[in-house]
Order: C-alpha cells, then structure tokens, then sequence
C-alpha cells in the first residue's frame, strides 16, 4: 500500500481520541470522528507524490523565495472535505539513515538529545519531520494533531524538526514541551545550495525536540 487514510476530528475533540494502530510503513491509520480534514501517508511511489512535492516548492518559493528538491520519503498530506490540499508534511525514520537536521549538529541527534535531556535514547525511537508547507498559519495545528496521532501510534518517542518562530509559537499554544537542540545556521549548508533557500534562515530557525510524552493539548490551540 502507498498511501494511508487519517480521518482528523476537530482540535476540540483530538484531546481524547484514542491512538491509532499504526505500524511504521505504509500501514492504514484510523481515527474515527468527524472527516472536517482527510490525511494521507504516502511514500515516494504514491500516484499523488508529484502533487504533494509541487505543493512544498511553491509554499517555500512563495513564503521564502526558496526552490527545494529534496523530499522526504513520506509525505503526510491534508485535505478538506472538498478535496483541497491544504498542508504538506514529511516523515524519516532516524534509524533509515543521517537526517537532513544533522546537518546542523556536532553530533548523531540522539546523543545530542540525550546529552540535553540526561535521558537514554535510541535512535530507532526519532522520526524527523520536515517539508512543512501550509496554505495558511491556522491550518497547522490540524496537521499537527495527525503527525502527533502517527507518533503515538507508531510508538515513536521523539520527534525532531527544524522550526522559525511562527511554528514554534504554534506548538508552544499546543502546551507541547519543546526542547531546543541547536540553531540552524545557513553556514552549515553546502555554499553552492546556500542560495536555494531564499530567506528562510532569515527567520532564526532551529532544530527543536519534542517527546512523545509529552502529549499535545489540542483544546488549547
């Protein structure tokens, strides 16, 4: 299977819904609740692949003046009741290989996670997320409570992302308890691709953690 359906209930309602049974790959994910927004999980050989990957180079050519080509291997898309695509995110298993995130670190990001947190990690228990792109800053958290819903059915424990203000702000409103690994600095960034990514690293981004722990408060977005 390539793809997999996530029917998203409102934020109001997230808060109690139960885990999804989920397996790493390509497995079908439930949520049962009211389908407002649809989400599907597609690996790179998805019939919609070409659409979701439009969607993340013009979301980062509009907001950034930036040109990307490289995509994660799942991409989570979401969609309203009418079809609209809405957001885009993606998915990598730390254990499949280096994160792109790494690149901003001194070191394998589950030591430097351990080191920040004093706690033991595997890196089996880290998905990177990334590719984000949003029609629009509300519709974040609704993607949000669908990545938060593949962690924890997935029994992931960590999730890592780089992350401007405007996306930490949204989590923060999530009561979400972010740990701040390292800034994201263009000089880290291959000279002849620094130029690609426009003015996102104008924004202060950084690389951010978060423990699946600590479980989101969708009533609180």
């Amino acid at each position: 299977m390539l793809c997999a359906n996530l029917i998203v209930k409102p934020l109001s309602d997230i808060h109690a819904a139960p885990a999804p049974d989920i397996i790493r790959q390509e497995a079908d994910i439930h949520v049962h609740g009211s389908p407002h927004y649809t989400t599907r999980l597609c690996g790179p050989d998805a019939p919609e692949r070409a659409e979701l990957e439009q969607f993340i180079r013009l979301v980062f050519q509009r907001a950034y003046g930036a040109s990307i080509r490289h995509f994660m291997p799942q991409l989570m898309s979401l969609r309203d009741a009418g079809g609209s695509l809405l957001a885009v995110c993606g998915l990598r298993n730390a254990d499949h290989g280096t994160l792109f995130l790494e690149t901003y670190l001194d070191a394998p990001v589950e030591h430097v996670i351990a080191n920040r947190t004093q706690r033991g990690v595997e890196r089996s228990d880290i998905v990177e997320i990334g590719n984000l792109a949003v029609a629009a800053p509300g519709i974040a958290p609704h993607l949000l409570a669908s990545v938060s819903h593949y962690l924890h059915g997935t029994g992931t424990q960590w999730a890592v992302f780089t992350a401007i203000p405007v996306l930490r702000n949204s989590l923060a409103r999530l009561n979400m308890q972010l740990e701040v690994l390292a800034d994201a600095s263009l000089q880290r960034i291959v000279p002849e691709e620094r130029p690609e990514w426009g003015t996102y690293y104008d924004k202060n981004p950084q690389v951010m953690a978060v423990c699946r722990a600590s479980r989101p408060d969708f009533t609180a977005a």
